[in-house]
C-alpha cells in the first residue's frame, strides 16, 4: 500500500474501541495522517496505544500494540510499557512475534485476530494488572542482554 486507506483506519479506530470499552478503556487521542496513525485508549493511568505506517522505510506497513501505564509520550512511555508481540514472546518464549503486517488489514479475520490476540495475551493488562508488563519488558532486556550490552 502507497498510503493508508483512511477508511480502513477509521473502521480499526472503531473496532477497537467496541473491544476496549469492555475493559472500561475509552478513546482519548487520535492522530491519522497520510503514512501514519495513532490511537491512544486509557482507563485511568493506563493505556493502550495503536500506532500503525505505511512510511515506505518502515516496510512492511506495520500496526503495533502497546500496553502502558502513565504518559503516552517519549520518556515514560520508554520505561513503562511493552508492544504486545514482546509480551507474546515473553509469555509463549517464541521469538516469532512481531508487529501486525497492515498488508493484511483487508483480509477478514485481521481484527478478529487482533482482538483474539489482546484477550489472550493482554487479559490481565486489560483488567488492571500492570505487573506482567513489567516482568515482559524485564524479560526482554535480559533476552538482549542489556545489562551487559558494553562488556563485549
Amino acid at each position: 500500500m502507497e498510503y493508508i486507506d483512511k477508511e480502513i483506519i477509521v473502521n480499526l479506530g472503531k473496532e477497537m474501541s467496541i473491544f476496549l470499552h469492555k475493559y472500561s478503556f475509552a478513546l482519548s487521542k487520535q492522530d491519522i495522517s497520510k503514512y501514519s496513525f495513532r490511537y491512544t485508549y486509557r482507563n485511568k493511568d493506563m493505556y493502550i496505544l495503536l500506532k500503525g505506517s505505511f512510511l515506505p522505510y518502515d516496510y512492511p506497513p506495520y500496526l503495533n500494540i502497546i500496553a502502558g501505564k502513565g504518559e503516552d509520550v517519549f520518556p515514560e512511555c520508554d520505561i513503562k510499557s511493552a508492544p504486545l508481540w514482546m509480551i507474546i514472546r515473553y509469555l509463549t518464549n517464541s521469538h516469532y512475534a512481531k508487529e501486525y503486517d497492515l498488508n493484511l488489514i483487508s483480509k477478514s479475520d485481521f481484527f478478529e485476530k487482533i482482538k483474539s490476540d489482546m484477550k489472550c495475551y493482554l487479559q490481565s493488562f486489560l483488567n488492571g494488572d500492570f505487573e506482567m508488563i513489567e516482568k515482559a519488558r524485564k524479560w526482554y532486556a535480559n533476552e538482549l542482554d542489556l545489562d551487559n550490552i558494553g562488556d563485549k
